[in-house]
């Protein structure tokens, strides 16, 4: 059997791929990774299994400085969204092997079409999933407070999006005041569907402290919201405590996190405006209900007002008969107290007379007046001739003055 060298097999291998490639190729594939170095970038192209997700093929792509320039002329604003970790491509390349270096795909063109096209069919697959769960619209369930005051923001500090929501907030024409905490996560690239989830995490354990939560950002490409077409973070926004608000900058499209959060708005002057007119609706309705309850109160007063005026009048009404009838009696009483006072008072002027009388029939001055007299013997009241004896000595008591006798003879009436 013939031993080959290493460079004899694979200056073969050189020469049957230069046979059989001869002209440029279109392949799809997945970018696992990308590295730039001097103006070439090299990819680290991946296809994996549709069932089970593991890696069946790989290869190493490089995209020489002239020919970047070139296609970043021919996509100006998108090239650098297609050229991200796990974005479906679609290139055009030159087979090339080296017997040193192996094989290498030289890219010569990119079909943006093709990517964008992935990237939706990818995102009708996880609107479907979604579906089947029963998360679309899930956080709309998740109802705003009242009033919305403080606000869970997710955004990056130097994006214009964050900056045009704070300034819109701050310039609301009632005065409303709003306290703003923001959890720092990128809105572009590889980076932005695990910051965005750690940010939820971290707004999740500190859930008391807010009312809703804003994912703000500016305008940009499709490619740019990729990160939020994410099944796992429409899963968490799906999911969260709060209501989640979504202006993440795009007019047309939406992505998963617009169906499955609170509320989806285009821009975040728009997310800002609907919290501004949301706490105004509660304000207006508080006020509606303020007069209600006054303009309540009034009628309520003027009708008890009316019926206390009834009442009063049914009341003297009521009243005043027997308060008459009443007087009557009293005038009746009065003179009747009258009559018989009178009558009282003539018959103990009577009685009266009687007594004052009989007193003075009794008072020996009065019967001394009509010519008796008051016979003492030993200092003591005569009472009988047989009280005394010739020869006693008496005191008789006159009106005007007392005879003192002696007593010469004594006769007894026979009665």
């Amino acid at each position: 059997m013939q031993t080959f060298s290493l460079f004899d097999l694979n200056e073969y291998i050189r020469r049957v791929i230069a046979l059989n490639f001869t002209d440029a190729i279109w392949i799809t594939a997945e970018i696992n990774q990308v590295g730039s170095s001097r103006g070439h970038y090299y990819l680290d192209l991946i296809q994996k299994d549709e069932k089970s997700d593991q890696i069946i093929a790989q290869a190493q792509a490089a995209i020489w400085s002239s020919q970047y320039r070139f296609l970043v002329k021919k996509y100006p604003d998108i090239l650098d969204n297609l050229l991200q970790d796990g974005t479906e491509v679609r290139l055009k390349i030159k087979v090339d092997f080296n017997e040193r270096y192996g094989l290498k795909l030289i890219i010569e063109d990119l079909d943006a079409q093709y990517t964008y096209g992935q990237a939706a069919l990818k995102r009708l697959r996880v609107i479907e999933t979604l579906q089947r769960e029963g998360l679309i619209g899930k956080n709309k369930q998740v109802s705003l407070p009242p009033v919305v005051q403080y606000i869970a923001m997710i955004s990056s500090s130097t994006a214009a999006g964050f900056q045009d929501f704070l300034n819109h907030l701050g310039e609301n024409p009632y005065g409303y005041r709003f306290h703003v905490t923001l959890f720092s996560a990128a809105m572009q690239g590889i980076n932005t569907e695990r910051e965005v989830s750690e940010a939820l995490e971290q707004i999740a354990e500190r859930r008391d402290e807010f009312d809703a939560v804003c994912i703000v950002r500016g305008g940009g490409s499709k490619l740019d919201l990729a990160a939020f077409d994410s099944e796992a973070l429409g899963r968490k926004v799906a999911w969260f405590p709060l209501p989640v608000l979504i202006g993440i900058g795009h007019d047309i499209d939406q992505t998963i996190l617009d169906l499955v959060g609170h509320s989806s708005l285009k821009t975040p002057t728009a997310v800002a405006d609907l919290i501004i007119d949301h706490n105004a609706r509660f304000e207006g309705l508080a006020e509606e209900m303020a007069n209600r309850i006054t303009l309540l109160i009034r009628q309520r007063l003027q009708l008890e007002s009316r019926n206390l005026f009834a009442i009063r009048h049914d009341l003297h009404r009521v009243i005043k008969v027997p308060i008459l009838r009443a007087q009557h009696q009293l005038e009746h009483y009065q003179e009747l107290r009258s009559t018989l006072m009178k009558s009282y008072f003539r018959e103990f002027n009577l009685k009266l007379d009687r007594m004052e009388e009989q007193l003075n029939w009794k008072n020996p001055l009065f019967l001394m007046e009509k010519g008796y007299a008051w016979v003492f013997t030993g200092g003591k009241p005569v009472h009988s001739v047989r009280e005394v004896s010739p020869g006693d000595e008496i005191t008789s008591y006159l009106k005007d003055g007392q005879v003192t006798s002696t007593v010469t003879d004594v006769k007894t009436r026979k009665p």
